[in-house]
C-alpha cells in the first residue's frame, strides 16, 4: 500500500447530524487508509472535487466507502 497524504479534506454534506457527521469523518479516514494507487510514481492532486449522491437513507459507512471510490477513482487517472 502506497502512502497517501491529504493535507486538507472538507465535506459538504446534507441530511446528517453532527454526531453522524463526525462518524462519517471518522469512517472516511478509515477507508481512505485503503487507497492504494496504481503504480509506483508519485502522484500529487493540488485540488479534486467530488460529488456523490448516495442513496436516500444510506449510512454513513456506505457514504464513506462511495466518497473514497469516487476518490480512488480520480486519483488512479492522475
Amino acid at each position: 500500500m502506497s502512502d497517501i497524504n491529504i493535507e486538507k479534506l472538507a465535506l459538504k454534506v446534507t441530511g446528517l447530524d453532527e454526531l453522524q457527521g463526525k462518524r462519517l469523518a471518522e469512517q472516511l479516514a478509515a477507508s481512505l487508509e485503503q487507497i492504494s494507487p496504481l503504480g509506483d510514481q508519485p502522484v500529487r492532486m493540488e485540488l479534486v472535487r467530488l460529488r456523490v449522491q448516495p442513496a436516500a437513507g444510506a449510512s454513513t459507512e456506505n457514504i464513506a466507502r462511495q466518497i473514497t471510490a469516487e476518490l480512488a477513482r480520480e486519483i488512479n487517472r492522475s
